[in-house]
């Protein structure tokens, strides 16, 4: 049986359509990095959607592309449906944390696979929340209505010692703005083309 991507946006809950709230697209087309592997520094995509979504809809937001690399020590929230705590549940309505990014030094001292373009990021202080968990992958990392960074590899999952890895979004940007407006050039122009993560961050072009 074929399967189909579904884009759902406008409502906070994963699993209950709210009506005159939530609304679907399906995908029309997903663009990978072609030197994308596992563990690489391109752990992203961007995907065209079939149909608009309302750009007057109240419940449906927009995160504009990072212009300069991040920030270490800033803090940064985190929103997505993963498991509440390690094994278990996944939560129906979304969740919203707190981590810091750390340097490279301490990334390295974490992960040895660590690479430019990825970012790690933990709780380093009793102020900070904890990682992301399993079904967290692809939530955005999110500062002032920019999205900074991607979940990729949430291992620490509420721990307070291991970090998790994040791909920075700042070190895509050339590929994704090229991949967008060759897009727009096949003749995609009333299509929003979309950062690919839980949240559905949407560059607009």
């Amino acid at each position: 049986m074929p399967r189909m991507l579904l884009v759902v946006s406008g409502t906070p809950h994963r699993l209950r359509f709210v009506k005159d709230r939530t609304v679907c697209s399906p995908v029309k087309s997903v663009h990978v990095p072609k030197n994308f592997i596992m563990y690489n520094t391109m752990n992203m995509a961007l995907i065209c959607l079939k149909h608009k979504l309302p750009l007057d809809n109240p419940n449906i937001g927009y995160l504009l592309l990072p212009l300069t690399p991040p920030q270490m020590g800033v803090t940064y929230s985190v929103l997505g449906w993963g498991r509440m705590y390690s094994e278990g549940p996944l939560s129906s309505e979304i969740l919203q944390l707190e981590v810091a990014l750390m340097d490279t030094k301490k990334c390295l001292s974490h992960f040895k696979y660590f690479r430019p373009g990825m970012l790690c990021a933990g709780k380093d202080n009793s102020t900070i929340d904890a990682d992301p968990c399993s079904g967290d992958i692809g939530a955005p990392v999110i500062w002032n209505g920019v999205v900074v960074g991607i979940v990729s590899y949430p291992l620490g999952c509420g721990s307070d010692i291991l970090p998790s890895i994040y791909t920075d979004v700042h070190s895509g940007l050339k590929w994704i703005t090229e991949t967008a407006y060759a897009s727009l050039a096949e003749g995609l122009r009333p299509l929003l083309v979309m950062v690919l993560s839980s949240l559905g961050v949407l560059l607009t072009l």
